[in-house]
């Protein structure tokens, strides 16, 4: 009998695309198993904000309570929206009060969860020491509760951009948020650099300042035109000349802008000012 032919040495690019190919099956079986650690993590620090943590105000975490201390009912909210300039929107959303109780609370289960390990309270400090992703430290109910409140105006930003959100079943809810702190001294407070949101939209809510506070304003920013081939517009960094909108903050006063504006918040030159970031994420496409 005749021998079987050898077998057919493969050339050098099938072999780097089977290289390619292993690679990545391997890269997505690691992105899986660490989707499914992070989350396993996130459902036992959640059980630990159930069982473990006492709040300051527990009103804070109930849905009707917060809806309760929005300021603008909401069929009004989109009528009483301010619009500056195209694309960034401002109103008033919270009372005073509330955004004392929800300022005085993150703070209180920041110090339980730093103070004592033991109690197991998740807590994520964030690149610039805030205090990142609260609406896995047990506070979704109130994110939830601030997004379907102000859901009119975040359809109103999508829908400046063509974007056809609330029909077809495309709509939007909240994932994602976090605290910022600025104060006179903090060492990266000069250091503010013009940026985009990874988000779809933002909401700032101003929760604190201080009466003697000034600067820590937010500068929004045109986008340049599109100078090389490839790049979409608006990827290109604006100048400071570029600033078309300067936001002051007040306590209980939103802004919503979509996660691609370029904005820059102002060093605080006096005083203290915190805020309440919320992302929100378009669903249902397609």
């Amino acid at each position: 009998a005749a021998a079987p032919p050898p077998p057919r040495v493969p050339t050098r690019e099938e072999a780097e695309a089977r290289s390619r190919e292993r690679l990545r099956v391997v890269r997505g079986l690691c992105l899986e198993a660490d989707r499914d650690r992070r989350e396993k993590e996130r459902e036992r620090g959640l059980r630990a904000v159930a069982e473990r943590y006492e709040p300051l105000h527990p009103e804070v975490y109930s849905e009707d309570e917060v809806r309760r201390a929005c300021l603008l009912p909401l069929a009004n909210v989109a009528g009483s929206t301010d619009e500056p300039v195209p694309g960034v929107y401002t109103f008033p959303f919270l009372d005073p009060k509330c955004c004392r109780r929800i300022w005085e609370e993150i703070h209180h289960y920041e110090t339980r969860a730093a103070s004592e390990p033991k109690l197991g309270l998740p807590l994520r400090v964030r690149h610039d020491g805030n205090m990142g992703d609260l609406q896995d430290c047990g506070l979704w109910p109130l994110l939830h509760a601030l997004g379907k409140a102000c859901r009119p105006v975040l359809l109103r930003c999508l829908n400046r951009e063509g974007t056809d959100a609330g029909a077809g079943g495309e709509d939007v809810e909240v994932y994602h948020a976090f605290l910022t702190r600025n104060y006179v001294g903090r060492e990266s407070n000069a250091t503010f650099r013009m940026h985009q949101d990874k988000s779809d939209l933002t909401i700032n809510i101003c929760l604190h300042a201080s009466q003697d506070f000034e600067g820590s304003t937010v500068g929004f920013y045109q986008p340049r035109e599109r100078k090389a081939e490839g790049t979409r517009k608006g990827d290109e960094t604006p100048n400071r000349e570029d600033r078309v909108y300067t936001h002051i903050h007040q306590i209980g006063r939103a802004v919503v802008h979509r996660g691609h504006a370029w904005h820059r918040t102002d060093p605080i030159t006096k005083g203290t000012r915190g805020s309440l970031i919320v992302w929100a994420k378009q669903i249902g496409k397609g």
